[in-house]
């Protein structure tokens, strides 16, 4: 087996991390959500699926990729 290279890319989570980081005010919040179409913040569980997926055997195939955990938001 060799070496994959891949990465993931994620966005807002909840309310709480973006706070703790200065980054938005709540109704800055609910317009960035209100932009997923999925229509919530992102949960570290979905972000840790998604890693535990690229670790697995069934992601063996995969090289030099990006998955975007973004709820269907577009990359910015």
């Amino acid at each position: 087996m060799g070496y994959n290279v891949a990465t993931r890319a994620c966005d807002v989570t909840d309310y709480a991390q973006v706070q703790a980081l200065g980054q938005a005010s709540l109704s800055e919040y609910a317009a960035m959500i209100s932009r997923i179409p999925m229509g919530r913040a992102g949960l570290a569980e979905d972000t840790a699926n998604a890693v535990a997926f690229l670790c697995s055997e069934g992601a063996g195939y995969i090289t030099a990729g990006s998955v975007n955990v973004l709820g269907g938001e577009e990359p910015h």
